[in-house]
């Protein structure tokens, strides 16, 4: 499969932590305000998976680079 579909080489970029902060509370908002499920489907996006022994949870996902080409980002007026 890799010789059919290589795998795309990600250079990581700088991360913006005001911007992935802003970006976490906008989350954060939406998701309370969310019902269960477009919650469980924003987990099926991310793929956030929780592996739990008796010491510890581990919680993963996966976050996007790129914005998807239907994006569009709301402003609230003050």
């Amino acid at each position: 499969l890799r010789s059919l579909r290589p795998i795309r080489q990600v250079t990581p970029q700088a991360i913006d932590e005001a911007r992935l902060t802003r970006t976490c509370q906008a989350v954060a908002r939406w998701l309370d305000q969310a019902d269960e499920a477009k919650r469980q489907l924003a987990l099926e996006a991310l793929q956030i998976s929780v592996t739990a022994t008796r010491e510890q949870a581990t919680v993963s996902g996966v976050l996007p680079l790129d914005l998807p080409e239907f994006f569009i980002l709301r402003h609230a007026s003050a």
